[in-house]
């Protein structure tokens, strides 16, 4: 990630933004960041979530089963979730046929479920729900009275980078924190876990660290701090990682590594994937501090097309992060991993994207645009 960072932060010039479409923002919940919002292409009600969650069993399938697992060479043939997990609860579009005589069809099957066809439905190949994907959610960009998933992630980017410029235009000597959580994509057999029990995973504690993080800085340190947290998918074997980016009142740039050691903490020891080999708070990238947050001279590629992001200079630290939501990946030219990663945050149970309760909204930032442009 650190290369990916420096090339980012080396990023200049660009075309102008056009105006955002209206912009929402998700509250976190009190442990987990659950929320039961919708999932972004239902018709009508205006704009939801694009990372919705279905609610968990009340314990997940067991992953030692791992006959469904695949070597790395056959990537594209592994499942996106563990045969064990319920079809019913899977996106519909992702379930297929699991007994090989049914003839149903993975494209579309005439609007009739998997499940009511085919007495043994499992979950999807990664190749055939990459290109389900790019059926779906490109058919639904273009259907009228529905929010696709790509534009609702465009609301979340715009919303994100205007909360940015709100924060660091409120906040006393501001300082940047983003912290990476991460894991390994392979089990002991080196074969590759499926998305959706990577996420499984990566979440299992995430409640635990949120709290762990809420209290050093705001209870222990008695910071005021916003966040925003982000899930993304890595261009090998699209592994789920978990990126924290936290807006700090710091003036006597007081914000060390060592106020994340225990939120950290929380993910390696109670996450059996995951190892300090990458969470070394002060070694690795796992923690990056800046006490003088270096600013973008552009808002990204997906910020191209939004007006009401004109104006706005965020942090390069904010268009890293928010250039991995994952539902971005239909919105300009697509790698076939950026699919793979918008389609194992559909599938997953957990919510990708969501920002702290005090993170600036859609009024907030609409009146703080109007005070500026009254200053200027």
């Amino acid at each position: 990630m650190l290369d990916a960072l420096e090339d980012l932060y080396a990023d200049s010039g660009g075309a102008e933004p056009l105006d955002p479409p209206t912009r929402f923002v998700d509250r976190e919940g009190e442990n987990d960041g659950r929320s039961g919002v919708g999932d972004g292409d239902d018709k009508g009600g205006g704009p939801r979530c694009p990372y919705s969650e279905k609610p968990p069993s009340p314990k997940p399938p067991s992953p030692r089963d791992d006959s469904h697992r695949v070597p790395p060479s056959r990537y594209d043939q592994g499942l996106i979730a563990p045969p064990s997990v319920d079809p019913e609860r899977l996106p519909a579009p992702f379930v297929g046929c699991g007994c090989g005589d049914c003839n149903v069809d993975p494209f579309g099957n005439g609007g009739t479920p998997v499940t009511e066809v085919c007495p043994t439905p499992q979950p999807m190949t990664r190749g055939t729900a990459r290109e389900v994907y790019r059926r779906v959610v490109g058919s639904n960009r273009e259907t009228p009275n529905r929010t696709s998933k790509v534009e609702s992630a465009r609301q979340w980017y715009a919303n994100l980078l205007d909360g940015d410029a709100y924060l660091r235009a409120e906040m006393e000597g501001l300082t940047t924190v983003l912290v990476s959580l991460r894991l390994s994509p392979t089990d002991d057999n080196g074969k590759v876990v499926t998305p959706w029990q990577l996420t499984e995973d990566l979440y299992a504690n995430v409640g635990a660290v949120m709290d762990s993080l809420r209290y050093s800085l705001g209870q222990k340190h008695d910071f005021d701090f916003e966040y925003a947290r982000i899930t993304s998918g890595t261009r090998q074997w699209v592994t789920p990682h978990l990126h924290i980016y936290c807006w700090i009142a710091d003036p006597d740039d007081s914000v060390s590594p060592e106020m994340f050691r225990r939120p950290v903490a929380k993910h390696v020891e109670r996450c059996s994937r995951a190892s300090w080999d990458a969470h070394d708070v002060v070694n690795t990238d796992a923690v990056r501090i800046e006490h003088d947050p270096l600013l973008a001279t552009r808002c990204g590629d997906e910020g191209d097309g939004i007006d009401g992001l004109r104006d706005v200079t965020p942090t390069r630290g904010v268009v890293y992060v928010a250039q991995q939501m994952p539902h971005l990946a239909l919105a300009g030219a697509t790698e076939p991993w950026e699919i793979d990663r918008a389609v194992a945050a559909w599938v997953s149970s957990r919510q990708w994207v969501s920002t702290s309760e005090g993170f600036p909204d859609y009024g907030d930032v609409q009146a703080f645009k109007e005070t500026d442009d009254d200053d200027s």
